[in-house]
């Protein structure tokens, strides 16, 4: 039994903890490999090129660049200079504020992009991608952490080159490289479990013989199902023998498509959270910005005395937010530690995703984390997977919001039904719930 992934993103990560969760310990292959996964995920391009997992991330400033360039930087990203010229950017990993190393991009005299190096948690390039100068990726080369050359894959033709063990192997397709992979690494390929109609399907159906597969199902689906899901449900990817959705809707939406047509199991899916604390119930309230621009904020102020609103930021504050503290019931924490935002995180119980521009610190999803109660503008909003649908209000629903905080801070017990709303709505079951999802 295997679990084949798609791509490094939050709700991958998701499913990996539930099935932790449930105490599920089959391994998880993940096709595209960021250079971050966790220790207990593994991917075919690392599995051939890494041998030594240690090292830390490449701080911003250890990019190595040719004698009077220089690298200027601040906490979103960086930029490489040839005297005035732009001759790189180095995009970070998350959180920003750390300036650790993902991406540098290497631009030519004309300012295209020419190629962008790849590194990973333990500070060394892995992977380069070349690039046209129409913006085409045309080869992407990973290599060992001595710089050899490893894998070379052809965009354009779709063929990889594996150096292996003295040996140079040609593979027509991505399908044919990760099934030798999996061979080659003696995983059991009884049962695979998967989240994408792309390469880890194509794995799934690859194999002739007989097996009990799952189709984890995250994306929204649009007007049409998407083909190769009918080519599961019409019986053609025998394997196949159910469907878990995360969207109650899109569920509905098949099964009244296919109707009689079906021939798997078709239900409705969802995560084990893993919350750091109870919502205790307390009149504080978090805001987390980058700028000035936090929707409302002297309204809401004023009409809530009985809130506290602790407003922090990973920079300087400017007059305009720094005003705000002639309010008795407002903290402003400019350019805050790490130990004061942890801090923080465990006293407060409501979060106000009110601040415009950019999420900071991927905020919505720590709040969530922590079990505080989430509210946003319609117009601020930066992650609604997480948020119940009625507490996101359109700016001129103001009182609206104002009446519901004032809910919370005179009554606790709704503060805790609404959390428990909040969970639901974000998909939210119970190990009990989950390990269900898993029989076939």
């Amino acid at each position: 039994m295997i679990n084949i992934f798609d791509r490094n993103d939050q709700a991958t990560i998701d499913i990996i903890d539930s099935f932790k969760a449930i105490g599920d310990d089959a391994q998880t292959i993940m096709l595209h490999d960021d250079g971050w996964l966790s220790d207990s995920v593994i991917s075919p391009w690392s599995y051939f090129t890494y041998r030594n997992y240690a090292g830390k991330p490449l701080f911003f400033n250890e990019v190595q660049v040719p004698d009077y360039w220089e690298i200027r930087g601040d906490g979103s990203g960086a930029k490489i200079y040839d005297y005035q010229r732009v001759a790189g950017k180095i995009v970070y990993t998350n959180p920003t504020t750390l300036r650790h190393v993902k991406e540098v991009h290497w631009f030519d005299m004309s300012g295209n992009l020419k190629t962008i190096d790849h590194y990973n948690r333990f500070g060394w390039r892995f992977a380069q991608s070349v690039y046209l100068k129409n913006k085409q990726l045309v080869m992407k080369t990973y290599y060992t952490e001595d710089g050899h050359e490893k894998i070379v894959e052809n965009l354009a033709t779709g063929s990889l080159t594996l150096n292996d063990d003295e040996q140079v192997i040609i593979f027509n397709s991505k399908t044919e490289f990760f099934k030798y992979f999996i061979n080659k690494a003696g995983f059991e390929t009884d049962s695979i479990r998967y989240n994408s109609l792309a390469d880890p399907f194509f794995i799934s159906l690859g194999y002739n013989h007989s097996g009990k597969d799952i189709l984890f199902w995250q994306e929204p689906i649009g007007k049409q199902i998407p083909g190769n899901m009918n080519f599961i449900i019409e019986g053609k990817a025998p394997r196949t023998k159910k469907i878990v959705f995360f969207d109650g809707n899109d569920l509905a939406k098949v099964k009244e498509s296919v109707g009689s047509k079906n021939t798997v199991d078709l239900v409705k899916g969802g995560y084990v959270y893993q919350h750091n604390r109870v919502n205790s119930g307390s009149n504080e309230a978090l805001i987390m910005t980058n700028s000035d621009q936090i929707e409302q904020i002297e309204v809401l102020v004023q009409k809530l005395p009985k809130l506290i609103f602790h407003i922090a930021a990973v920079t300087e504050m400017s007059d305009k937010l720094l005003s705000l503290k002639a309010y008795p019931n407002v903290k402003l924490y400019p350019n805050i530690a790490t130990k004061k935002l942890t801090q923080l995180w465990k006293i407060c119980d409501i979060y106000l995703d009110i601040n415009h521009q950019g999420e900071l610190l991927n905020a919505v999803r720590k709040a969530f984390e922590n079990n505080l109660l989430i509210y946003a503008f319609s117009n601020t909003a930066h992650n609604q997977n997480y948020v119940i649908n009625e507490q996101v209000y359109r700016p001129d629903e103001l009182v609206g919001m104002i009446t519901d905080l004032k809910n919370c801070v005179n009554n606790k017990e709704y503060l805790k039904q609404q959390i428990k709303k909040q969970q639901i709505a974000a998909g939210e079951i119970t190990v009990a719930d989950f390990s269900r999802l898993t029989e076939v």
